[in-house]
């Protein structure tokens, strides 16, 4: 489904209430609530039924059936649609909740109703994607209703949410990357997309000009680059927390993403990195314009509760702005004068991947590199989420792949040993083992491996036979040939096979739905066995 509006489009929400297929456009949409027990109103209103308590708010509820006369069917109300408008609540009764469309406003044929009730309809538009005409409710009409005790809404400031989480892969379309990590006690943000790599390990070589955050020269791609300290450059005050980035050399290495600079590059420091997500941007919060924050490179924030709604902290991410440090000419220098120093050093005229004879395409891609029984990669493209492996009860026999299930997002998310399911020895997964999750459709999917080294750019070859046996996979497939990519390790240059996560979690998905119908299904001869039987007996 594409979300994706233009200047005349509108998200609308759809759902039904009895033979009826209605739609209200998601800026007055609030949430959807199950429907259970209502207070009494004072209202004579025969089509407001109650009162629903949502959290302390008592807000009135109408069905829609009976405001136009239909016969009272108790059995349609299974849910309530929150509507806010104009600094007010209300409750609409619905039987289900369909999807999430996007459709031009100039395609909607409008109503012209004068009575209040008729004001209602807005008027009929068709959801684009499955064909079906929709009647468009009018939140205004709806909230001016006569006797409707429409009650202010505690919670102004709250955006539309989606109509029901098992519909919220629908507004993936609208989602980027973020890049989690922890510096000094504060939590930064970064879009991985924007930036170069990632360094599980930046060790670091003293130089004798370090001040300020300029820390040192680090190994990349066997070459120095310089490494900053983030919060150094960013000026935070050493009470955020430990000053980890003073380091001498024999200290323990730590984290870095790299930014290019030109033909130069640069590792920026921090303390951890804690994971990989998918944000809507209406989450991200701009700064104000203080003077002592580098709003050039610090525009947003994004509070954690937005990420991980069980975990209500009062704490924010800083959204790192890539851009405004690549601008920054302190650092462009700083980039550029270790770039040219190390260009008069000898270096080999081919590299190694040359003298092999290897082709380097001039595509670039980035990878997360990752341990399952050996290094393999994944385009970073295809994952929504990286997960820690925690939850997971196993409990199912060690032939198959299937680990077992843990929930997300009150998801609840089916984990697949990646390696047992290609046909490689099973993993022994722990707690500092990950879940990659890749979204088909409405349903994600788990691969679990093993940990996550890095964040790598790397330079994709063609496909190339696999030499020797064919390898089976579990399905029985025999794979003949198999895709590779260059990827730096470390300081190690390595080929590595590229895994299509989406195609693994999808045939994962096939043949699961496939065995269960198998188990389910009877031969010809049992159909044969069967209809004699009956016969005997009749």
């Amino acid at each position: 489904m594409n979300l994706n509006n233009t200047d005349s489009d509108e998200v609308f929400g759809a759902f039904r209430l009895g033979s009826m297929a209605l739609a209200l456009p998601m800026t007055v949409l609030r949430e959807v609530v199950p429907f259970t027990r209502l207070q009494q109103l004072p209202t004579a209103a025969p089509w407001v039924l109650g009162g629903l308590d949502l959290r302390g708010v008592l807000v009135p509820v109408v069905d829609l059936s009976v405001l136009l006369g239909h016969t009272d069917q108790a059995d349609h109300r299974q849910c309530v649609v929150i509507v806010a408008h104009d600094g007010h609540l209300a409750g609409v009764v619905a039987t289900a909740v369909d999807c999430l469309f996007s459709a031009s406003t100039q395609k909607l044929n409008v109503f012209h109703g004068t009575d209040p009730v008729g004001r209602v309809a807005r008027g009929s538009l068709q959801n684009p994607v499955s064909g079906k005409l929709l009647t468009v409710l009018c939140a205004q009409a709806l909230m001016a209703l006569p006797q409707l005790p429409a009650v202010s809404d505690p919670e102004p400031h709250r955006q539309s949410h989606a109509l029901s989480q098992e519909h919220a892969s629908a507004e993936e379309h609208h989602r980027i990357p973020l890049l989690l990590m922890r510096s000094r006690g504060l939590l930064f943000a970064v879009n991985p997309e924007e930036i170069e790599t990632t360094m599980p390990r930046a060790q670091l070589k003293s130089k004798d000009v370090c001040n300020g955050h300029y820390k040192g020269n680090a190994i990349y791609r066997e070459r120095e680059i310089p490494a900053i300290s983030l919060t150094d450059y960013l000026n935070f005050g050493v009470e955020a927390g430990p000053l980890k980035t003073n380091m001498c050399v024999g200290d323990p290495a730590q984290p870095a993403f790299v930014l290019r600079f030109g033909q130069g590059a640069m590792a920026v420091l921090i303390d951890e990195i804690l994971d990989i997500v998918q944000v809507n941007p209406n989450q991200l919060i701009d700064l104000p314009n203080i003077a002592v924050l580098k709003t050039k490179v610090l525009r947003q924030t994004i509070a954690v509760h937005s990420i991980y709604p069980e975990q209500p902290h009062d704490e924010h991410f800083y959204v790192i702005h890539p851009k405004g440090m690549v601008a920054d000419q302190g650092l462009k220098a700083l980039a550029d004068l270790v770039h040219r120093a190390e260009n008069t050093k000898d270096v080999p005229e081919e590299s190694d991947h040359q003298r092999k004879g290897l082709r380097r395409l001039e595509v670039d891609q980035r990878v997360i590199v990752f341990d399952m029984n050996g290094d393999h990669v994944i385009p970073i493209s295809e994952i929504a989420e990286v997960l820690p492996y925690r939850g997971v009860k196993e409990a199912f026999p060690r032939d198959n792949p299937f680990r077992g299930i843990m929930t997300h997002r009150n998801r609840a998310i089916p984990v697949v040993d990646l390696a047992q399911h290609l046909g490689l020895p099973r993993q022994k997964l722990n707690t500092s083992s990950n879940v990659l999750v890749v979204h088909l459709e409405n349903q994600p999917i788990g691969l679990a491996v093993g940990c996550l080294r890095s964040i790598e750019q790397a330079n994709w070859s063609p496909e190339v036979p696999v030499l020797g046996a064919a390898r089976t996979e579990r399905s029985g497939v025999n794979k003949l040939t198999k895709k590779l990519a260059e990827v730096l390790v470390g300081n190690e240059r390595k080929l590595l096979e590229i895994i299509s996560a989406r195609e693994e979690a999808q045939r994962f998905a096939e043949c699961h739905l496939a065995a269960r119908c198998d188990q389910t299904a009877l031969s010809p001869e049992q159909e044969k066995q069967l209809e004699c039987t009956h016969t005997a007996e009749a």
